[in-house]
């Protein structure tokens, strides 16, 4: 395919930049002493160059982790505030305001670029280049499809498991142990949890209208 008919190749660039800064990034956190990895920087840059290049099987590929991707993010938002309490929410706003909007605008900017390149790869020259390449023209829609499918499915079997775990005693037990350390004056909401045998460790979120502590507790 060559440059001028590449409809991939504005995706192809961008990826390449964003894997190049990822990459960057991670040099300086591991010369720096920060806990910093990511498995996204090399996809983007392999990505990048077969897509710049214009091969379709490297673009059917990516549509597909695109589209998957952008459907993570989706779901991520959605069982963000249907699992955290209201009043933590509000708090996290309140208390926290300049982190929140620096995540916010973090996250705006990666929906954006998702849903970008789902467009690019969804434009009629792009389709046209899949059925040049001797794809039937459903090809690119049953990859999305399923990418969709798959997303989707993975956040509601994560939503299932945590309706599950905050109904369980686990629960219990980990905001009891937070109780016993910071009193009624917090409001607790646990994120996170371990447990071997009768060992348990979880990760307790206490808060009021003054403060936001992130604690263990362990039991």
């Amino acid at each position: 395919m060559s440059q001028s008919n590449n409809p991939f190749q504005k995706v192809g660039i961008a990826l390449l930049v964003i894997g190049i800064m990822d990459i960057g990034y991670m040099i300086y956190s591991i010369f720096n002493g920060f806990s910093y990895t990511s498995s996204f920087n090399i996809f983007a840059v392999v990505a990048g160059i077969f897509l710049i290049r214009g091969n379709l099987i490297a673009a059917l590929i990516t549509r597909f982790f695109v589209t998957f991707f952008a459907a993570l993010v989706f779901g991520i938002v959605i069982l963000y505030f249907y699992l955290t309490p209201i009043d933590l929410i509000m708090v996290q706003i309140k208390l926290q305001s300049t982190s929140i909007l620096s995540f916010a605008l973090i996250l705006s900017c990666v929906i954006a670029i998702l849903i970008w390149m789902c467009i690019q790869f969804s434009t009629s020259e792009s389709i046209q280049a899949f059925i040049g390449g001797g794809y039937k023209s459903t090809v690119p829609k049953l990859i999305s499809f399923s990418a969709v499918a798959a997303g989707t499915l993975l956040m509601i079997l994560i939503g299932v498991f945590f309706n599950f775990f905050y109904s369980s005693e686990v629960i219990t037990k980990a905001v009891k142990s937070a109780q016993d350390q910071y009193g009624n004056n917090y409001q607790y909401h646990v994120t996170s949890f371990n447990i071997e045998n009768d060992y348990g460790i979880a990760t307790v979120i206490a808060y009021n209208n003054e403060a936001i502590k992130v604690i263990e507790v362990e039991w």
